[in-house]
């Protein structure tokens, strides 16, 4: 039997072909790097108080405050019951997802994030200057093993860097993260160009040894580590029951068993208790026949929390933050098309609290993690994914076959019309070609054969862009079904993983003729079945490739590769806004930099092609 279950080896040998399990591979994360290389970006003194959070940023630390991090991966996935939503993640391979070596056995000095310059020369070693942090090492990537290690340095007077903490991979506890204070107190660091800057140490041949950061403050008199802060931990996620997206008419025939309470969890970066509100949201946009939206909302709930910390000394300082009610499927108006946005936000008072001293913290704004945005989406698919691959997930031989499973919770049969795959490194020049699968159940396993047939994968243009593939014919199923691939030859061949969502448990192999539920991968498989019934829009079914919209997320000025006739924008309170745009060289250019931060859709309208598309303004 070649199946393995020892996901620590699977890693370890993740180029090679010995094993037949699936395993995890690093894949390229981002489209565009930022502007950061090999070399630092120019030198700016930042001042005193320094903190991030890594709430704000995108993909990358941000480049406002640190010299040099365009290798750390920054998401709110990665690591487990952080501070805040989102951290910095540190491991084998780079910005563009590539490993740092491809030996597989290869040890050394992997990501690094390195601060800019602070004038420390204005101040003195009895200053009690303090830098503080929370990492975390494993989370839900990979253990490092006992001589991998993290290691703080600060940048001394002749400019030569000193270690003034590390940890290393023994004993390491991989579901809690912890608070490390370092004092500032060596004559020789307080000069103009001080520097800080964390280093890893581990595997240098892909995403393992992973180690999290967040929570970073540099100050003076620091008297205690307590911060006047109500963070989010992580986005509102399980609208739907384990779904991110669900064709709309099965949502509508059975909306009972699709919906879930919504939750999220928030910390209190305090000790003292600090009664605050939450309240979530439902920004439901309904596609109508003139391809606009009507935008309605559904408060799922809004309610006090004062149960964190425990006034009585226990020390817990999270909390669960659950909806009130589920989605009213009355807001679903549109038969063919919503776009669901979910908001949660807590009104905290961070910066106008007691415990927040404007001559220790002004100007930081600890209200910065106190808002979360998650999509979801009814059409004509399912999805488990969010439509980003945080890595790749492959099989080794030829024959090994996987497949996801997905439950329909409708009463008649439906019609699968085609299949949405990611695969993140089809090269231009490769074209494997897999045997298509589709399957049904008995007892909770995949079992008859609906569909086989064999397709050749294509290339996408851009990172995290599916690829439609339309069945030779189309299947009929019921209640539950399974779609997948065989692999036509050995080799390395990886689809997309999105590990900020899981559901590892509906994934199955079968590589020796016996189908064997996954206990080792945790995340989703980016492939998505498409339903024949949502076809009546051809209006949004243009590919990609075709209109484009960029940067996304952006700062302001954004664009789009084509000439525009008609743009019009809506952002998520439903108001119409008109924005300059301009046209030059088949680009069209548009400004959103005197706009609020958020969510915006984009109306536009070039030849006979009306389409809309979301972007996210930072």
């Amino acid at each position: 039997m070649k199946l393995k279950v020892n996901l620590g080896i699977v890693l370890l040998f993740w180029g090679f072909t010995t094993l037949a399990q699936m395993r995890i591979v690093p894949i390229q994360r981002f489209e565009v790097k930022q502007n950061q290389t090999a070399s630092r970006i120019e030198a700016t003194h930042l001042t005193l108080p320094f903190w991030d959070d890594f709430s704000t940023s995108v993909e990358f630390p941000s480049i406002d405050k640190w010299a040099n991090g365009a290798d750390v991966w920054v998401s709110h996935g990665a690591g487990i019951n952080p501070p805040t939503v989102n951290m910095a993640t540190f491991d084998g391979i780079d910005g563009l997802g590539k490993p740092y070596s491809l030996d597989p056995l290869s040890d050394g000095l992997t990501d690094i994030l390195t601060s800019k310059m602070f004038d420390l020369s204005l101040y003195l070693p009895t200053d009690n200057l303090f830098l503080s942090f929370y990492y975390q090492a494993q989370g839900n990537g990979e253990i490092p093993n006992p001589n991998d290690s993290l290691r703080l340095e600060f940048k001394n007077n002749l400019g030569n860097w000193v270690k003034a903490w590390s940890v290393t991979g023994i004993n390491v506890v991989p579901d809690q993260f912890i608070l490390v204070t370092i004092p500032i107190d060596k004559a020789d660091f307080f000069h103009p160009d001080f520097e800080f800057q964390f280093k890893s140490y581990g595997r240098q041949s892909g995403p393992f040894d992973n180690w999290h950061l967040d929570y970073l403050y540099l100050n003076k008199a620091v008297s205690d580590f307590n911060f006047p802060d109500r963070a989010l931990q992580k986005p509102a996620s399980g609208l739907f029951k384990n779904y991110t997206s669900i064709p709309i008419h099965h949502y509508k025939g059975n909306p009972a068993a699709y919906s879930n309470f919504a939750s999220a969890s928030a910390f209190n970066l305090h000790n003292l208790l600090q009664p605050s509100n939450f309240t979530m949201v439902a920004e439901i946009n309904n596609l109508l026949p003139d391809l606009s939206y009507s935008l309605v909302r559904d408060t799922l709930s809004k309610a006090t929390i004062s149960s964190f910390p425990d006034p009585f000394g226990t020390g817990i300082r999270q909390i669960d933050l659950v909806a009130e009610k589920n989605l009213d499927p009355l807001k679903i108006t549109s038969d063919t098309l919503a776009d669901i946005t979910l908001k949660l936000y807590m009104n905290t008072d961070d910066n106008t609290a007691p415990d927040y001293d404007p001559v220790i913290y002004a100007p930081l704004d600890f209200k910065e993690n106190d808002t979360t945005y998650t999509q979801f989406t009814l059409h004509d698919y399912y999805s488990y994914d969010d439509g980003t691959a945080e890595y790749g997930a492959g099989l080794n031989y030829s024959g090994d076959m996987v497949v996801v499973g997905f439950p329909m919770h409708f009463a008649n049969t439906d019609t699968l019309v085609s299949i949405d795959l990611y695969f993140p490194n089809i090269g231009v020049s490769n074209s494997p070609v897999i045997d298509l699968i589709i399957l049904n159940d008995l007892n909770g396993k995949p079992n008859l054969f609906l569909h086989d047939e064999t397709i050749t994968l294509k290339q996408s243009t851009k990172l995290n862009e599916f690829v439609n593939y339309p069945l030779s014919k189309p299947i009929i199923v019921k209640d539950l079904f399974y779609i997948g691939w065989r692999q036509a030859k050995s080799g390395n061949l990886n689809i997309g993983l999105d590990k900020n969502n899981d559901s590892g448990t509906q994934i199955f192999y079968n590589l020796d003729g016996t189908w064997q539920q996954n206990t080792s991968i945790t995340g989703s498989l980016m492939l998505r079945p498409h339903f024949g019934k949502a076809d009546i829009i051809t209006g949004l079914k243009i590919p990609e490739t075709q209109i484009n919209i960029y940067p996304n997320p952006g700062t302001g000025l954004f664009h789009i590769n084509k000439n525009v006739e008609v743009l019009s924008i809506t952002d998520m309170n439903g108001k119409q806004i008109e924005p300059h745009f301009q046209t030059q060289n088949n680009i069209t250019n548009f400004d959103l930099s005197g706009f609020p931060k958020g969510v915006y859709l984009v109306h536009l309208k070039t030849g006979n092609t009306s389409i809309v598309r979301r972007i996210v303004k930072i």
